[in-house]
């Protein structure tokens, strides 16, 4: 995007916790625009209510926008405190999901899958054959098998993300015992190996939770957790102690998902059947900060990864995420992997400037885009390596020369941090 004086930055500008509203739409109009806040019938009003500021600015280019929009939030009256960071926050990070994702591909391709239709039902994600059965494979002998391949080509993360779903049920988080026998016991063996452990977190998701914790739609069904009510919030908390405390999982922290899948409409129910204390932005953030108070208070160096790329989420937030990579931009373009990370790298960096950029890497087009991106991640924040043997999308593999030319971009990220090795001192 081009850099000048001719760029106007618009702000709304409110307390998170006033921030009730689901999205911000942009509208043009002839010789103008408009803002439009959808709060969806959802926001208590005792008397009078005040709307969020909007704030116009000149700026010089989009970056100094979002800094602009950094330094309003900075001024709220909740306080932002940065911690010293743990060093294990920054070491490498194996992800599960793209190999959990390549194998249920490669299975798919062996059963003679119709690849083509699957393809279309992806909406413009890089997702191929497969990707529908890929929580299936999250299992203990198969991390296993790919951690071990890593191993033996030099490649050892310092944290591993254990995705979809190792859970039973994602509302309540007991350890799918089918695919993971002893979950417990697997984490107590990566801490020994000098690794940490992080598992994935659905967010919303109303599986396992009783009825009255849950946002209801008019007919009465689940559609998702309630954080307005203090019941929900109250187990939640119970859960994500359990998950890190060493009296139960002890792992070391979440990747966070589908924070995008936050309730809305307005015929949506909550536990007041009325209208809800905590709605859009406001709900996100009870939901996060519940999270991550829980984590904190069972562990105080957990590390908490999303992707809520946003100012008004940095107390809550130690890790941000770049998410799940698009083939093609809003004209329908095809937009190269390393050119559209590099772009969200730029917005986490502007947006929260103190919190580290887990560099994800799912899905990738082709093998010779997965390769130069994972020659790039090192220089955009922790590199995070999604992939132990073929790339989803088209079932090439990845080489032993191409583990061996990751150790080597890990050893020189770990040289240039001063970080150690996974599983001596220092991790």
């Amino acid at each position: 995007m081009p850099d000048g004086d001719e760029w106007l930055a618009a702000a709304v500008v409110a307390p998170v916790d006033e921030s009730g509203f689901t999205t911000v739409r942009y509208e043009p109009l002839d010789g103008g625009w408009l803002l439009r806040l959808a709060y969806e019938g959802h926001t208590v009003v005792d008397g009078e209510w005040t709307s969020p500021a909007l704030v116009l600015t000149p700026v010089t280019s989009p970056w100094t926008a979002i800094d602009a929009y950094r330094c309003l939030v900075e001024g709220d009256p909740r306080p932002v405190d940065v911690p010293a960071r743990p060093t294990w926050w920054l070491q490498p990070i194996f992800c599960g999901w793209g190999a959990q994702c390549a194998t249920a591909a490669a299975i798919s391709r062996a059963q003679g899958v119709n690849e083509k239709a699957e393809a279309e039902l992806a909406a413009g994600f890089v997702v191929t054959a497969g990707a529908a059965t890929a929580p299936a494979l999250a299992r203990q002998e198969l991390y296993d098998r790919w951690l071990a391949r890593l191993a033996d080509h030099g490649v050892v993360p310092g944290t591993v993300v254990i995705d979809d779903q190792w859970q039973a049920r994602y509302g309540t988080c007991e350890p799918n015992t089918s695919r993971w026998p002893d979950l417990r016991g697997w984490i107590a063996e990566r801490h020994a190996a000098g690794q940490r452990v992080l598992l994935w977190f659905k967010a919303w998701d109303p599986s396992g939770l009783p009825d009255e914790e849950c946002v209801l739609d008019a007919v009465g069904r689940p559609v998702a957790a309630d954080v307005t009510n203090p019941a929900y919030l109250e187990r939640l908390h119970g859960i994500v102690t359990w998950m890190l405390s060493p009296d139960g999982l002890d792992a070391d922290g979440f990747k966070v998902d589908f924070t995008q899948r936050a309730p809305s409409g307005a015929t949506l129910r909550t536990h007041a059947d009325g209208p809800a204390p905590a709605w859009g932005i406001a709900g996100l953030h009870r939901l996060m900060s519940t999270i991550h108070a829980a984590a904190k208070g069972a562990k105080p160096d957990a590390l908490i990864v999303n992707h809520t790329v946003n100012p008004q989420f940095a107390d809550v937030t130690d890790m941000v995420r770049l998410n799940d990579v698009l083939e093609r931009d809003s004209d329908g373009g095809r937009v190269p992997v390393v050119d559209q990370l590099e772009f969200r790298a730029a917005v986490a960096r502007a947006a929260l400037p103190d919190c580290p950029v887990d560099t994800d890497q799912w899905p990738m087009p082709d093998h010779a885009q997965w390769r130069a991106y994972a020659q790039a991640q090192p220089g955009l924040g922790v590199p995070a390596l999604y992939y132990a043997e073929s790339v989803d999308n088209t079932g090439e593999p990845i080489t032993a020369a191409d583990l061996t030319e990751i150790a080597d971009a890990w050893a020189a990220y770990r040289t240039r941090l001063g970080l150690a090795e996974a599983g001596t001192s220092g991790v």
